[in-house]
């Protein structure tokens, strides 16, 4: 539905979800019967019993992620729109924050590793809380900005997938048509884009902006700016690659980041130490390429004061934002010259 206007695009998604939710009830209760009328058979095997029993779970958790996206929406009120959604295997949704059609400022964040429809209230509470800082930077009136948690691709899991560049791929023609459809259906005046990967999302981000293995895009994602939080690398050893100025490239690493620490590791050495890289390791030096956080990518590195793999986008104890989410939010609201940096990118 990539250019379809969001507020259509919303109200054909929800009646989508009911359809998926109405369809998934009834094999429920048909499983149920089935197990049932097996149960009550002398002639019938456990084995038969379970193989039902298996798919009756699989049904079940497909309901419960639905049920946990629909409540999700209905929090967000006026401001959530359903621009996609799709159960199949791990599960697709895409929500946003805010009408991308009407904003002057609109963030497409792009999860990674492990993100499926189970993943939303998490997904969703960090482009809420991107959302309102953006907002806040502004200076304007409510709604200037849009964030969107885009779960269009199929996320890699802790396996082999999580080291190849086969979902990244995938991920990004997706991605450039959402963004493209973005493009097409805003109301006009001046539309200042940003892609925010996180994880694994930074590399299905500079896989669509790197472009020329992309049909139909051999100039690049559409986009203003382009933030990066714990990358594990972007199939790249230069920001100046993503078809984008480097001074619009922000690269965020906390610490102890174990996910953007493994950036820069030999492929050899990764399959040696981590049993993720067993399947399908490519045959390069690095893994995903050059680490977006060091100065030599060229990239600014935005100043980042959180911990772990997930908090880029949270508030501290006393409830205020921290300086990763400070920062980004800048960017998203185009008040450069406010982002915190540890390093800034070459002018040249």
């Amino acid at each position: 539905m990539d250019g379809v206007p969001a507020v259509d695009r919303d109200t054909a998604n929800r009646i989508m979800l009911d359809r998926h939710q109405d369809t998934l009830t009834q094999r429920r209760e048909d499983l149920q019967r089935q197990i049932r009328a097996l149960v009550d058979d002398d002639t019938a095997t456990v084995a038969q019993v379970e193989r039902l029993r298996g798919q009756l779970h699989e049904v079940d958790t497909k309901l419960a992620r639905l049920d946990l996206n629909e409540r999700k929406l209905t929090s967000l009120g006026d401001r959530g729109l359903l621009l996609g959604i799709d159960p199949a295997g791990d599960g697709r949704v895409i929500i946003s924050v805010g009408n991308p059609d009407t904003a002057r400022h609109t963030a497409v964040w792009v999860p990674g590793l492990g993100t499926d429809l189970g993943s939303t209230d998490g997904n969703v509470n960090r482009v809420l809380n991107l959302q309102r800082e953006a907002d806040k930077a502004t200076r304007g009136v409510d709604g200037d900005v849009a964030t969107i948690m885009w779960l269009g691709y199929d996320a890699p899991e802790t396996d082999g997938s999580v080291v190849t560049s086969t979902r990244s791929r995938q991920g990004a023609a997706a991605l450039d048509s959402f963004v493209n459809g973005l493009r097409a259906t805003h109301g006009g005046g001046d539309y200042h884009l940003t892609a925010v990967g996180h994880s694994y999302g930074s590399t299905v981000v500079a896989e669509a902006a790197l472009g020329g293995e992309q049909p139909g895009n051999p100039r690049g994602l559409a986009v203003d700016d382009i933030v990066t939080a714990g990358s594990p690398g972007m199939h790249t050893s230069s920001a100046s690659d993503l078809n984008i100025d480097a001074q619009h490239v922000w690269a965020g690493s906390a610490e102890n980041d174990l996910v953007a620490n493994f950036a820069n590791v030999p492929a050899a050495t990764v399959r040696y130490v981590s049993p993720l890289a067993a399947a399908g390791i490519e045959g390069i030096d690095m893994v995903h390429g050059a680490s977006p956080h060091e100065p030599s990518f060229g990239a600014n590195q935005y100043v980042v004061d959180t911990s772990g793999h997930s908090d880029y986008w949270e508030y501290d104890e006393n409830g205020e934002a921290t300086e990763s989410l400070r920062n980004q939010a800048k960017v998203v609201a185009g008040r450069y010259d406010e982002v915190g940096l540890e390093h800034e990118a070459s002018w040249e």
